[in-house]
Formats: C-alpha cells, structure tokens, sequence
C-alpha cells in the first residue's frame, strides 16, 4: 500500500463526509424513462420470485439465498408504490413478510428456518450453516443478516404492524454486528468491522491462507445501509450514529 507510516500513540481521529442514504433511487422524470417497461420489469420480478419458487430464493433454507429475493423485492415494492401500481406492491409486501417472518418466528422442531443465540460465543446466527459457514465459522453474518435487516427497513416504511411484532427481534439481528456499545456481554462492539484497516471482514475465525477475506464490499455497505434504515425507521439515534461511522468509512477503504 505504498510507504509505511508509524506513529506512537493510542488512538486516531477521522474525519469524513456523510449526505444520508435513502431506501431506493426516485422516479426518474426523463423523456427515455417508460413506465410501461418498467411495470413489466415489475410483473417479470413478480413471477420469478414467486411462493412456487422456481429458483429456490424464497424457500430455500439458507438465508443468503433468501437474500437474492429479499433485495429485489424491497426495490420492487418502492418502485411500485411511486408508479401507483397497488397490486404489484401488495404482492411484493406479501412476498417479503412472508420470508421474514419465516426467520423472525419459530413454531417446533419441524422448523427449518429460525435464528439461534450462541451465548458462549456472544453471536446470531441461522438454523442452516450452508453455503458459507455462518454457524460453524461465524462468517459472512453482516453480508447476511444486512439483507435481512434491509428488508425489516422497506417493511417499516408500509407495515407498522411489522415493526411492533418482530422490531425486537430485527434489533436481535443487528446487534450482532452493529452493536453501537463497548464492554458488553452480550454482544461484541461492531464485530465484523476493523477499525484500523476501515472496512469490514466477512470470515469469522480469519483461517483463510491470506488470514481473511472482504469479498462483497457492496455487501458490506448494504449492512451498513441497512442499520441505517433501520435505526431511521425506529428512531434509534446510537445505532445511526454508528451506521454513519460504518458507512463513511468503510465507503473511504473501497475507494
């Protein structure tokens, strides 16, 4: 990384910019822009992910998969709220809580998809280890649960209910990574993010033969978004000063 520079002392300042961060882009107003493309963008969307689930996104086990319907969902549902296309964005609401309430509920031991506190380890993760380890090498838990919380965040905006039946349980989810306290018993202080390097590690124990590894930094941002969103929407001011901190300067590092 070019010239290394020592210094003694015990700590560091930095100082960075932050303009906020909004859920999705706005409608745009420009004379290429089509609403009728767009829609069927919308009604495409609607059938791909759908609860027969041909590509086992919303079904499947791991959350990381349910990710890749989360996301597209949460976008369709604000586009399809500025377009007034009420039935799409009913169908996308319908869609979206019933992936997460699927996470945030646990029925018996014929449930395959439910959160699991480690108290030993001070963690959370999933019922499912599968793909990359979650349980078994504490990995990629911001990545994961930053899709999750991301759809929490949209919900928020349309679904008060939402908020007061599983708002808990979201914040369960977030302090495991975006846990704004230091000296806690529970939870580690902002786990997953390396204050020194500026950015976040997605491998849990570091057994990598390179020690460890950032391989979505999109991934890694859309955690901190998320937290942002969320604390926003539940009006929680230490959580979003230190989404701001983690957005801005993990954004500094990928540059």
């Amino acid at each position: 990384r070019g010239t290394l520079k020592v210094m003694e002392g015990n700590g560091f300042n930095t100082e960075l910019s932050f303009n906020g961060l909004v859920p999705g882009y706005t409608l745009p107003d420009n004379e290429e822009f089509s609403t009728t493309t767009t829609v069927e963008y919308l009604e495409s969307l609607d059938t791909l992910i759908d609860l027969s689930d041909p590509d086992g996104f919303i079904n499947s086990e791991t959350p990381y998969w349910n990710g890749k319907a989360i996301y597209p969902l949460s976008q369709g549902i604000i586009i399809a709220d500025q377009l007034g296309e009420e039935t799409l964005k009913n169908s996308f609401i319908a869609k979206l809580k019933y992936i997460l309430e699927d996470w945030y509920t646990y029925t018996d031991s014929s449930d395959d998809k439910f959160l699991y506190y480690n108290n030993p380890w001070g963690t959370v993760y999933y019922s499912n280890d599968e793909p990359f380890r979650t349980a078994s090498e504490l990995s990629d838990h911001s990545f994961t649960h930053g899709y999750l919380i991301y759809g929490s965040s949209v919900l928020a905006m349309y679904d008060q209910d939402f908020v007061n039946n599983y708002g808990m349980l979201v914040d369960f989810l977030l302090d495991d990574y975006m846990f704004p306290e230091k000296d806690n018993e529970g939870f580690q202080y902002l786990r997953s993010f390396d204050a020194w390097a500026g950015h976040s590690w997605a491998h849990g124990f570091g057994t990598f033969a390179e020690g460890n590894n950032l391989e979505s930094t999109s991934e890694a941002l859309n955690s901190w978004n998320a937290g942002y969103l969320w604390a926003q929407a539940t009006g929680d001011q230490a959580r979003m000063d230190v989404a701001i901190y983690g957005f801005a300067t993990e954004l500094s590092a990928i540059k």
